[in-house]
């Protein structure tokens, strides 16, 4: 075999035999962008058991946005998890203000963390914002709350 016919086979072989490599060449991990409502101690447990879940998974979460009644919890959450302050909300309504967010910084999932009597309420409003929601168990605490948590679990 001549050297030049032994060097073009060698290199075509070489271009075959990495193709699988290229192909499947490592995509860049999906960023979640998440929000979170009721930043207590139950909403932080439950911010490390997503990013564990997320890192299992082979993807990654990054915080958005928080929101909790008490302005302190909200911007403690911020702080460790690197959410810009603009984006820690307070009060019995902040919740609201996550999915009023423009498209660049609206999430795609939210954590329902608050105490059990909100949550439906929580619910429904990330339904029709059109995100994604956990909700901690418990769902429901009266009559209203359940037809209300119902309802919006078929949207």
């Amino acid at each position: 075999m001549e050297r030049r016919t032994f060097l073009k086979s060698a290199a075509a072989t070489g271009v075959f035999a990495s193709l699988p490599n290229i192909i499947n060449a490592a995509e860049p991990k999906r960023v979640f962008k998440v929000a979170i409502i009721g930043c207590g101690g139950r909403g932080w447990g439950a911010a490390d058991n997503l990013k564990e879940a997320a890192k299992n998974l082979g993807c990654e979460i990054k915080f958005t946005a928080a929101a909790d009644f008490f302005k302190a919890k909200a911007d403690a959450f911020a702080q460790k998890w690197n959410v810009d302050p603009k984006f820690s909300f307070d009060g019995a309504t902040g919740y609201k203000k996550i999915f009023e967010l423009d498209a660049a910084n609206k999430p795609e999932v939210v954590l329902l963390t608050t105490p059990l009597n909100f949550r439906a309420v929580h619910l429904d409003a990330a339904v029709n914002a059109g995100v994604h929601v956990f909700a901690e168990k418990g769902v429901a605490v009266d009559p209203f709350t359940t037809r209300l948590f119902l309802s919006a679990s078929k949207k």
